[in-house]
């Protein structure tokens, strides 16, 4: 009863967004270069404790600060280090609109939405929102239902910063802030 029958009001007294209750973590499948290269951390214990680090890292604040760490220590940022990073944006961003996992792989993404059994997430004005988004997204993008779950396709995402961008938009479509 308390997830279902109770969850709005359980969820508006402990100051959380529907959203934010939806997904408990969302997981990353990529084949692109994502890492510290060893010419900018050349200590693979360092940059073991730096993925670490990353990985914890929860708000936009906190991935700033991150950033202005690594450009003072090691220099100017590779560019599969500002991926990484983007990376991290791109899962708790993704997190927020429901998605469980994303393959970013071949040039394309895949967002799989939570199990279609939630029907209080494919009831909720996210979920509208993002639907509502899709056919009027700048990206080439459909939706489908697959192994009971929802799951939005995006052509031509070559880069964590391109996916960044169409979750971004969704986020502003579906009006969620940050």
């Amino acid at each position: 009863m308390k997830e279902d029958e109770f969850a709005d009001i359980l969820l508006q007294e402990e100051g959380e967004t529907a959203a934010d209750n939806y997904v408990k973590e969302c997981f990353v499948e990529s084949d692109l270069e994502l890492l510290f290269p060893a010419l900018y951390v050349p200590d693979s214990n360092e940059r073991i404790l730096l993925y670490r680090e990353l990985d914890s890292l929860t708000d936009a604040k906190e991935i700033e600060q991150f950033k202005a760490k690594m450009k003072d220590r090691f220099g100017k940022m590779p560019k599969e280090g500002e991926e990484l990073i983007r990376m991290v944006s791109l899962r708790h961003q993704a997190q927020r609109l429901g998605v469980e996992k994303i393959y970013l792989k071949g040039g394309k993404m895949n967002l799989f939405l939570v199990d279609t059994r939630n029907e209080r997430y494919y009831a909720s004005e996210l979920f509208g929102g993002i639907m509502s988004y899709i056919p009027t997204s700048q990206f080439k993008c459909q939706v489908r239902e697959g192994g009971g779950r929802c799951i939005i396709t995006v052509e031509n995402v070559k880069n964590v910063e391109t996916a960044l961008a169409f979750i971004e938009e969704i986020q502003r479509h579906a009006k969620l802030t940050n």
